[in-house]
């Protein structure tokens, strides 16, 4: 109505024109009558019409979020590596350099030397005992002796001997177990056995 009642005052100066003209222009008819269909379509009308009803964004909002737009979908995508950020594919990656190569490890007792995951998983691997590497010979010292060997084995060169067990017939204590440079093991006890003892002897192989 505002902008009708500027119209008005400009065209007619006479009030009396001025009212006419205003009557006409509910009526639907003269110069006057634009104005006034469309001030009942405006916000504060009697037949508004929203944004929404045709296709419009309201200046007040709601605006799609900031962020929307530099989401990998959005209008202006933002990618990790610009923020200092790692992707998830990258992550995931079993690519050299990529993956387990790029999570890093907290050793605060210094047991691993590498610093990263996949590092430590190598380290690790290089440093486990598998099944294959454990060796079991069994030997016996006869009675009245107080030691006993096996024949020489290669595969037990520099092999490290780590348990000693007695089987059967040992009345001694174990003095020391030995691997010879042929890869023959001895055991030797603190004293002479009275009856032939069975030792199984354990190592890691080299």
């Amino acid at each position: 109505m505002g902008r009708l009642r500027d119209f008005l005052v400009r065209a007619f100066r006479d009030p009396m024109q001025r009212m006419a003209a205003l009557k006409l222009a509910e009526e639907g008819v003269g110069e006057g009558a634009p104005l006034l269909h469309a001030s009942r379509h405006a916000s504060n009308g009697a037949d508004p019409i929203t944004p929404e009803s045709i296709g419009a964004v309201s200046v007040a909002g709601p605006f799609p979020p900031h962020a929307d737009r530099h989401a990998q979908i959005g209008a202006d995508p933002v990618e990790p590596a610009s923020i200092g950020a790692v992707s998830a594919a990258d992550l995931a990656s079993t690519s050299n350099g990529k993956g387990a190569s790029m999570v890093g490890v907290e050793d605060p007792t210094g047991e691993i030397d590498a610093t990263t995951v996949e590092g430590a998983l190598v380290e690790i691997a290089s440093n486990a005992i598998y099944v294959s590497d454990i060796g079991v010979k069994t030997l016996t010292i006869a009675a009245a002796s107080n030691s006993g060997f096996t024949d020489p084995d290669p595969a037990w060169v520099g092999a490290t001997v780590i348990g000693v067990v007695p089987v059967s017939g040992n009345d001694q204590i174990v003095a020391s177990v030995a691997v010879g440079a042929d890869g023959a093991v001895t055991v030797t006890t603190a004293g002479n056995e009275t009856a032939d003892a069975t030792f199984r002897v354990t190592a890691i192989l080299d």
